[in-house]
């Protein structure tokens, strides 16, 4: 067996779960391979955030990352790290029962799980560069 191949970081595969907890709420939960300071760079820095953010099966990059979040869902995120393995859980609070109709409608949700397997991979190659350092 190659011995650099053992030492290589391999993704895991987390499931994500998206549950409807009101008319109005989704609360989507993931566990990542990685530190809470990980996760939470990922999901705030720019330069992270467009590595992971636009589904792949999109055929589209994300260029700029600006948000207009007049009338959308009041979303918060908690980061809880266990044992260097990072809880993700997003609450997400709709205006109206028709806004998260329409957003599952419009494919979010399997949209939402893709791009989370996409950060899944991306902290598994700043696990390694963090290690190589």
């Amino acid at each position: 067996m190659d011995a650099r191949r053992e030492s290589e970081p391999t993704p895991t595969k987390n499931r994500t779960t998206v549950e409807r907890k009101s008319e109005r709420e989704l609360v989507v939960t993931r566990t990542f391979n990685g530190p809470a300071r990980l996760v939470f760079e990922a999901w705030t820095k720019p330069e992270l955030l467009k590595r992971w953010w636009v589904p792949k099966s999109a055929a589209m990059s994300l260029l700029s990352c600006e948000v207009d979040a007049e009338g959308g869902p009041v979303t918060t995120v908690t980061f809880e790290e266990q044992g260097g393995k990072t809880l993700l859980v997003v609450h997400e609070l709709y205006p109206s029962k028709e806004a998260l109709d329409a957003a599952r409608a419009s494919g979010a949700e399997a949209g939402t799980c893709e791009t989370y397997e996409q950060l899944g991979e991306l902290l598994v190659t700043l696990g390694a560069s963090e290690r190589q350092v």
